[in-house]
């Protein structure tokens, strides 16, 4: 006996649940381009609470998008990211990038902030993460901003850290790391604002380096 046929579900879906597979390649931008009053993320074009498509209003002095059913405002606020500064023997450690954003390239330990966690534990876990070592977070060194970030605007804190235990080693996204003199710096430092945090660190040891 034949079972019967049952008819065929048909899904209906919010134009914001689309998910398309990304093409887009990432490339250094002016940070002019990335700092005028309305560059919100391209692909997001539909409220995340009612699916209804936004558009642009000027919400608190500035274009932003919003959403004209329900009112959501998108504010493009930046994300929150910490690096750490380790020193041995007169050398600093640096992660080489295995993923875009600029794979290939070198930072400091740093990730961004989980909203579960303190500063100071997002940057131990991505120090743990990244290179194999356990540390201690030491005094704030500064806060800086990135702006050539392609993914979103950035607030990088950073610290000084000390090593507790662990062999430096790559691990999950980065290719390799390794301790380097002033001389040794890579020129290739992934962002501007970590280029900018070897040059204060330097500065106030009385060295120059080129990058």
């Amino acid at each position: 006996m034949k079972k019967p046929k049952l008819p065929r579900h048909t899904w209906i879906r919010s134009p914001a649940a689309r998910v398309k597979e990304s093409k887009k390649l990432y490339r250094r931008q002016k940070r002019v381009e990335l700092e005028n009053d309305f560059a919100p993320p391209k692909a997001f074009r539909f409220c995340p609470f009612c699916s209804t498509q936004l558009s642009e209003k000027r919400v608190d002095h500035r274009k932003r998008l919003v959403c004209p059913a329900c009112g959501y405002v998108c504010y493009n606020n930046p994300v929150p990211a910490c690096a750490v500064i380790l020193e041995k023997e007169g050398k600093i450690l640096l992660c080489q990038r295995k993923y875009p954003p600029y794979p290939g390239d070198w930072t400091l330990p740093a990730g961004f902030l989980e909203a579960d966690e303190t500063p100071g534990e997002c940057a131990k876990r991505e120090t743990r993460e990244e290179t194999g070592l356990e540390i201690e977070v030491a005094d704030l060194f500064g806060v800086y901003v990135g702006g050539d970030d392609p993914r979103t605007k950035v607030t990088l804190i950073v610290f000084f850290g000390k090593i507790l235990a662990g062999q430096a080693k790559p691990g999950d996204d980065a290719r390799q790391v390794g301790f380097f003199s002033p001389a040794e710096l890579p020129s290739n430092i992934a962002f501007e604002a970590q280029r900018q945090v070897l040059r204060d660190f330097y500065r106030k040891k009385g060295i120059s380096i080129p990058i």
